[in-house]
């Protein structure tokens, strides 16, 4: 008779240990019918492997403190908890056949409530021993024993969508377990479990603060906040969030050092076996206290910086909604307004009714609309919609080669040894596409260490190409120790924004013998046997700013050849030469950057701005600048004489009777700098010998400062005395008083003709006024892709409000085109005939992934889960 699984509760004290009955091996008893199945093709290769499943259920009886197990096996083990993965083990090629006794830590996986616990495991069986500690004292035990139930499926069965994941599943085609003597029993080693609980329970909380620091330097200083691991929010940047938001990240990030420190001590505990588990329960409650009063805290912040554009989204597309509703709604939205305008006193429970309000609202819109409405700053349904790319109307400082702010990144940034890799012995990389950023399988290679040779790291099949396939037949090489040929690393890595506008540096200490280094796809070095001392040198490749995604994932390739002994790329870096000797400091302004102005909005922190960045980049400073003196007058001052920290211009001298003055570079475009406030002075800053930096200062900080990078290469005074009796300049003097800053978009299909998509874009903006008492001037934007579409002469699209082009080609992709005077534009084009389905992607590189057996098992893999491909 099968054995029932000892499940009962004891009470014990945390001083002590209470004897835990042993996990039985458990193997599944065909009695002589054990199913066969066929290898499966799919995609381009076949799966050989018929995956077992061991299955119970439990039930955990209330909160937890831990959930610990242990597990003995040969070969690979994953642990599910209902349908989520939550511990895996997949065991070195060579030790495959190697009994292990893993720990597994479930106690993230476990809440109360009644769970399916199940094992995908090898054929031969395993053993499983483990205790719940409960919140309230009591400690239940669970043990793999004869009530267990296996079931053995088809190759590339997706385990996690069968039926039995869930609770109370019908098992009539499982077989019992049978219990395998000879394998021993497994008895819990408490001492080892709790080591890894420690270990674990400080990841877990090192992560969770992590999170939480992520989250609210993300807010505070880019003004995104993550909703459901969706970025919010972002386009108007922090000047957009409430001081009281601003204060809360502030506070939050303040208390995250000491909080690390706390957890790193709590890693670290040391205490005999029988007081372990009592000092690490109490140690670990508190800290979980201190997490979740964090957590809170950054939900709070998100809540409340996203809360207010939600409320100013819905306000604008009521304007256009309209209807018999409009005054319950404009309600219903200042009263959560009301509460928002003192933020102090809401908690977090008090947002989240606050936000339920706006749910509802925006759900009986939607049905008044018959539509979905976006998210602000959102164009889900608009393919000719805005996209958050600055650079596609050229407001990116940092792509100007201009900087405002000290350096806070490092000037180099070294890349985590883990790397892709794959031996290429027919020499088909280049073919396959490896080094290019769409190469997306290389999560199916295997995963080895920069630094040391790949033969070390057990990659050591034999090349019969080698060394036929040699690039260079006539250089030496040496003996065969496999593997020898060609071979790819691959790797994802992070540039800082701050690099933005310098080409950098792509580093490796050695790599062994000759490579090909490649960065987002394109060859940037080559080393070869002609280079001397390449067998010792280190690898240094320029890459151009053009190829880099800043503040962005980058892609690395590596193409090696070994020519016979050990190969290996060394270890790698990146480096920013620019900002080796910049000044490095403190944030000193707040530089707002959107994809709906040409321009940038600088806040200076304190009373004085300064712009530099030229120098460091190896290019000319700027040569004159010119401003609307007393009288009216254009004035040009040339700054090439003006010693070091002498003044270009002060107030007791001269007075600007216009809110602007322009920056002349003789081989790039002049910069429009437009004031809220008058400068006191402007002053030169020289480092030997060449100007290095333009200083403004003001009588009071957080003088608002706008730069626009004029389009032309005007140098000359006469060609910037046409550009401002042009207009030009006055009208982005106006125009940089009212920046657009957020968006809310309304889609749907036209009333009067379902046949095409209408659109209207309501803006958002950041205005101020100025000392010199200029008019503002609102722009209502075209988003770039429409205006781009304008110029491609787009099917059917149609502008329903007056819009002009403002500028040339920006960015080279289309002009600025505005309606001015109004904060919205509207447009529409024709509905697509085929429907846009979201779901399932697959990729083919070559003719021949079409048709192939894989596609078969790749439909039904697609259907299974209810996906389009």
């Amino acid at each position: 008779m099968g054995m029932r699984i000892f499940v009962f509760a004891t009470f014990v004290f945390w001083c002590g240990c209470s004897y835990a009955l042993p996990g039985r091996w458990i193997a599944p008893d065909y009695a002589g019918r054990e199913p066969n199945y066929p290898p499966k093709p799919l995609f381009w290769y076949t799966v050989d492997n018929s995956p077992i499943v061991y299955r119970t259920e439990i039930s955990v009886d209330g909160p937890i403190s831990a959930a610990l197990f242990q597990v003995a096996v040969r070969g690979y083990c994953y642990v599910f908890v209902d349908n989520k993965l939550a511990f895996e083990w997949r065991p070195p090629a060579r030790t495959q056949s190697e009994k292990r006794v893993l720990n597994v830590d479930l106690t993230e996986a476990l809440n109360p409530g009644r769970h399916v616990l199940w094992v995908s495991a090898p054929g031969d069986g395993f053993a499983m021993t483990g205790k719940i500690w409960y919140v309230s004292g009591s400690v239940k035990e669970l043990n793999t024993n004869g009530s267990w139930k296996a079931k053995k499926f088809p190759p590339s069965t997706v385990l996690e969508l069968q039926p039995f994941v869930k609770l109370g599943a019908k098992l009539s085609d499982w077989v019992q377990v049978r219990e395998v003597p000879s394998e021993g029993e497994l008895q819990l080693s408490e001492e080892a479990v709790w080591r890894e609980f420690q270990l674990r329970e400080a990841e877990r909380l090192d992560e969770a603060v992590s999170r939480c620091e992520w989250r609210l330097e993300l807010l505070r200083h880019k003004g995104i906040a993550i909703e459901d691991w969706r970025a919010v929010g972002g386009w108007g940047g922090s000047y957009r969030i409430h001081p009281a938001c601003r204060r809360l990240c502030d506070a939050g990030l303040k208390q995250t050092p000491a909080l690390k420190e706390r957890i790193a001590e709590f890693r670290g505990i040391q205490t005999e076996p029988m007081r372990r588990i009592g000092v690490l329960m109490d140690y670990a409650a508190g800290l979980r206290k201190e997490v979740r009063a964090l957590e809170d805290l950054t939900e709070t912040a998100s809540i409340l910086a996203i809360l207010p554009d939600r409320v100013w989204a819905l306000e604008a597309a009521i304007g256009i909604i309209g209807g018999p509703k409009k005054a319950a709604w404009l309600n219903q939205l200042a009263s959560v307004k009301k509460a928002l305008s003192s933020p102090e006193n809401l908690t977090r429970a008090k947002l989240e009714t606050l936000s339920a309000t706006v749910k509802r609202v925006r759900k009986d819109m939607e049905s008044a609309w018959g539509a979905p409405l976006n998210e602000p700053n959102e164009s889900r349904f608009d393919k000719l919609g805005w996209i958050p790319i600055n650079s596609l109307v050229e407001s990116e400082l940092g792509d100007w080669g201009i900087r405002v702010n000290p350096v806070t990144a490092p000037w180099h940034v070294n890349v985590p040894r883990s790397w892709r890799f794959k031996t290429d012995p027919n020499n088909q990389g280049l073919a396959e596409k490896r080094a290019t950023v769409g190469y997306n399988i290389d999560d199916q290679w295997a995963t080895i260490r920069t630094g040391d040779s790949w033969e070390s790291q057990d990659i050591t099949e034999p090349n019969p190409n080698y060394p036929s396939d040699s690039p260079y037949p006539n250089a030496p090489h040496g003996g065969a120790r496999p593997y020898d040929g060609y071979a790819w690393y691959r790797t994802r890595v992070h540039v800082p924004e701050e690099w933005r506008g310098y080409d950098i540096e792509l580093v490796a200490d050695r790599a062994k013998d000759w490579d090909w280094a490649y960065f987002n796809g394109e060859q940037v070095g080559h080393t070869g046997p002609s280079v001397p001392d390449w067998e010792v040198m280190e690898r240094r490749y320029k890459v151009p700013a053009s190829l880099v995604r800043y503040g962005a994932e980058n892609v690395i390739a590596w193409r090696i050849y070994n020519a016979g002994g050990e190969g290996f790329l060394g270890n790698v870096r990146l480096e920013c030469p620019s900002l080796r000797r910049a000044a490095v400091g403190g944030l000193q302004a707040d530089v707002l950057s959107t994809p709906l102005f040409p321009g940038t909005l600088i806040v200076p922190k304190s009373k004085t701005l300064e712009l530099w960045g030229w120098r460091e980049r190896g290019a000319e400073g700027p040569s004159e600048i010119f401003f609307m003196g007393k009288g009216g007058k254009l004035r040009e001052v040339p700054l090439r004489s003006i010693s070091n920290g002498a003044s270009v211009f002060t107030e007791a001298q001269d007075r600007m009777t216009a809110n602007w003055t322009i920056i002349v570079f003789e081989k790039e475009r002049p910069i429009l700098l437009v004031f809220q406030k008058h400068p006191s002075t402007i002053s030169v800053m020289r480092e030997e010998g060449s100007i290095s930096r333009l200083k403004f200062t003001f009588d009071q900080p957080s003088a608002h400062v706008v730069a626009i990078r004029l389009v032309t290469k005007a140098a000359s005074g006469s060609e910037i005395a046409n550009l401002v009796r042009s207009g030009a300049v006055r009208f982005w003097s106006q125009a940089a008083l009212s920046i657009p800053i957020a968006y809310m978009e309304l889609s749907r299909r036209d009333p009067k003709n379902p046949g095409r998509i209408h659109h209207v874009n309501v803006y958002k903006y950041a205005s101020f006024k100025d000392d010199w008492g200029t008019k503002p001037i609102r722009l209502a934007p075209l988003p770039s892709l429409a205006s781009r579409a304008i110029e491609k002469k787009f099917p059917g699209l149609q502008i329903h409000t007056a819009v002009r082009a403002v500028t040339p080609v920006l960015g080279g992709w289309a002009a600025y085109r505005v309606c001015e005077g109004t904060d919205r534009v509207s447009y529409s084009y024709p509905r697509d005939r085929i429907k846009r389905l979201y779901g399932f992607t697959s990729w083919m590189f070559a003719p021949s992934d079409s048709g192939v057996p894989g596609n078969d098992r790749e439909c039904e893999l697609i259907a299974s889960t209810g996906s389009n491909s």
